[in-house]
Parts: C-alpha cells; sequence; structure tokens
C-alpha cells in the first residue's frame, strides 16, 4: 500500500508487512502522537464477505481496546478505510523481541525470566477480561527500557476467518512454532494456550533454540503435537536443574497438565530470578502509567457521546490530559466554552 495517510493517520514510514497486510509508523493528526497503524487488506473479498470479516475484526480489536496493563500495548482505535480494516496501538520505542533473537544474542536467565514475567503479567490482565490472545511469539513482544510490551491483540480473527485463507496461511508459517497443538488441530482455545505459546518463548530465550522447529509447517505441527523438546539443561547445562521441570510442564501437550494461570506460571519463575522491590522512580513511572490508564479507559467510555457534561466531567478530571484537547474541541462543535 503505497499511500501518504489513512482515514486520520498521516503515515511516516512502513514497517515489515504481515502476511495481511501493512504495518506502518503514522502519526494520529487528532491527537498529533506517534502510533502503530496494522491494515488487513481486504480489495481480494466479495463485499459481503469483507463485511464480515471486518465485524469480526472490530468486536476482536473493541475487546482488545479495553486493555489497559503497563505490559500491553494499547489499542487506541480501529476501524476501515480505502479497502483496509485497521487497528492502531500507541507508539511504543525500542524494537521487537524477534529482532533481538534473529542477531543471536545471548539472553541471560534473570533477563529472561523477568521479560517472561512481563509477559505472564500481561496475558494474566487479559484473561482475566476474557481476552486470549493467540499469537503470543516474539515479533509480538517489543522490548523498551528493559521492559516487555505485549502486542498483537484484535489480530487473531485474522487466523481464523474463512474470508482471508491467504492471510492464514501467512500466519501459519510466521506463528506455527509458537502454537500449542490445540491450537495447529483448530480446536477452541482458551488462556492456557497462551502459556504454552508463553512456555515456548521462555525455552527459546533460555537455550538459544526453538522446542519444535522443522523444515515447513506442517514438520513443525508434527512435531508440537508428538515430540516432546530436549530438557533446556540438556541444551544449557549452566542452567538450573528446576527450569527443566518448569518448562515441562509449561510445554505439556495436554493443557490440563499446564499451569492453570498466568500468575501460577510466573509463581513458578519467581525463584529463578526474584520480584526486585520497586524503587522511586519505577514507581513514580508505574503511577504516571497508570494515571494514563484511567484516562485513556474515561476517554473510551465519552469520546462517542452527544452530551456537553460529559467532556466537561472529563476536562475536570484530567484538565492536562492527553486527550484533554480533543474534548475541548467536541465542546466547541457543541458550543459551549472550554474554560
Amino acid at each position: 500500500m503505497d499511500r501518504k495517510s489513512l482515514g486520520r493517520y498521516e503515515i511516516i514510514r512502513s514497517l515489515d508487512a504481515a502476511p495481511w497486510g501493512p504495518v506502518h509508523e503514522a502519526r494520529d493528526a487528532v491527537l498529533q502522537c506517534k502510533v502503530l497503524l496494522h491494515c488487513v487488506r481486504l480489495h481480494d473479498l466479495s463485499p459481503r464477505a469483507a463485511d464480515e470479516f471486518t465485524e469480526r475484526f472490530h468486536a476482536e480489536a473493541l475487546a482488545a481496546s479495553r486493555l489497559a496493563h503497563p505490559n500491553i500495548a494499547v489499542v487506541t482505535d480501529f476501524g476501515r478505510a480505502d479497502g483496509h480494516a485497521y487497528l492502531v496501538t500507541q507508539h511504543v520505542e525500542g524494537e521487537t523481541l524477534k529482532a533481538r533473537l534473529d542477531r543471536g544474542e545471548h539472553v541471560p536467565l534473570q533477563m529472561a525470566v523477568a521479560l517472561v514475567r512481563d509477559l505472564l503479567a500481561a496475558l494474566e490482565h487479559a484473561h482475566g477480561k476474557g481476552v486470549v490472545h493467540q499469537g503470543v511469539r516474539p515479533a509480538n513482544l517489543l522490548l523498551a527500557n528493559g521492559r516487555l510490551r505485549l502486542t498483537g491483540f484484535g489480530m487473531a480473527c485474522i487466523q481464523q476467518s474463512e474470508a482471508t485463507t491467504g492471510a492464514k496461511l501467512g500466519v501459519l508459517a510466521m506463528g506455527t512454532r509458537y502454537m500449542s497443538p490445540e491450537q495447529v488441530q483448530g480446536r477452541p482455545l482458551e488462556s492456557r494456550s497462551d502459556l504454552f505459546s508463553a512456555g515456548v518463548v521462555l525455552y527459546e530465550l533460555l537455550t538459544g533454540t526453538r522446542p519444535f522447529d522443522g523444515d515447513n509447517p506442517f514438520a513443525i505441527i508434527q512435531r508440537i503435537l508428538s515430540v516432546v523438546p530436549p530438557a533446556p539443561t540438556q541444551l544449557a547445562p549452566a542452567l538450573p536443574a528446576a527450569l527443566d521441570a518448569v518448562l515441562a510442564r509449561a510445554l505439556a501437550k495436554d493443557r490440563d497438565a499446564r499451569f492453570a494461570s498466568a500468575r501460577e506460571f510466573a509463581q513458578a519463575l519467581e525463584q529463578f530470578a526474584p520480584t526486585a522491590a520497586p524503587s522511586p522512580v519505577n514507581a513514580a513511572a508505574q503511577e504516571s502509567t497508570i494515571a494514563l490508564e484511567l484516562e485513556l479507559e474515561y476517554w473510551k467510555d465519552i469520546k462517542e457521546s452527544e452530551e456537553a457534561e460529559d467532556f466537561l466531567g472529563f476536562l475536570q478530571s484530567f484538565p492536562a490530559g492527553h486527550f484533554a484537547a480533543l474534548a475541548q474541541r467536541r465542546l466547541r462543535k457543541m458550543g459551549q466554552g472550554t474554560a
């Protein structure tokens, strides 16, 4: 898609394209901030198929937009324009975990555990809201300031829609190595499928090797379904022996044998990298993040409102907030003052 804008989003540069469509770094012309713009091409679909897909895509995007957590890249908008369905997430400065792994960089034990605990914290929040990610893999894990953020929420329908066969094949090629047995079999998914994928990520971080690999997606699927990977200490003898049992449980073929929740998985990792007490600087940063999340939740509740009182109340609560200028603009359109 060679264009300069999509809807209200001004495209700055194109990033690596996904099989279903391009991903852009863009600027929100209304809020004047950088965002990531994830697009799904609808040109090859019939009008009916495009409408059906868009309806499902918007339902998942809406669910994803209600997630607010420091380890999740927030979904700020979604829509349809110029033959594309699109989803917008906050821009996070940094790189993907995939980029780091592709360079062959070694990740120390404590850092690997800390990053996966960040991932599990994000999944715990999402699962508590009834949202299963279905695409946990290094390409969807962003590294920024030594912390990890999970992105890719709202895109699960691409893997499931009969109307996007080409995209499904692309997803299969990209993400099979991190899928759970029930996912590659097309069975219903729940939270423990995401935990299996998190276990695959941890295994790769610790050993530098993917537990399930092959020359093509179908060979990988057979390994996921039938092969028990070597214990991590067989590949990296310096690792603590207790890690073998943790990874064996995370990667159990039977989902009932896995950790019951992201919190339980995270607790099992505590012994390898104890959680440090937050410093005053980190505490202040977390307080700022929480304030932004509260503002975002408030704005989502009122942004479609036609009542001036809603926007006046918002400005009373967040007079210098991220969405304050937009709230003032809405009030002016309603003929209301902004003092």
